[in-house]
C-alpha cells in the first residue's frame, strides 16, 4: 500500500455546478489517486458525484490527500489550477 501525502488548500471557489465538473476534469488529469476531505467527509477526487457531495464552499479548508510518486508537483498543479482557472461565483 502507497503513502498518502496530504496538504490543505483553502478553496478560491466554490465546488458546484460548472465548477466541479472543471474541477473533475483537472483531477483526472492529475497522476495518482486524489482525494478530498473537510474533516467529516472524504470522497475521491475525481469523481463529479463525490465532489459535489462535499458541498466545497469558497474559503473553506479542504485537505487534498495523494499517493503519487511525485506528490509535490500533483500538488503545485493542483493549486495552479485552483489559482488561475476563470470560476464561477456561487
Amino acid at each position: 500500500m502507497m503513502e498518502l501525502h496530504s496538504e490543505c488548500i483553502f478553496m478560491p471557489c466554490s465546488l458546484l455546478g460548472r465548477n466541479a465538473t472543471r474541477f473533475v476534469v483537472e483531477a483526472n488529469n492529475l497522476k495518482g489517486n486524489l482525494y478530498l476531505s473537510n474533516g467529516t467527509h472524504r470522497c475521491n477526487a475525481k469523481s463529479l458525484l463525490g465532489v459535489l457531495s462535499m458541498n466545497v464552499r469558497k474559503n473553506c479548508p479542504i485537505v487534498f490527500e495523494t499517493d503519487a510518486e511525485n506528490y509535490t508537483k500533483v500538488f503545485d498543479e493542483l493549486k495552479l489550477f485552483l489559482e488561475t482557472e476563470d470560476w464561477l461565483v456561487f
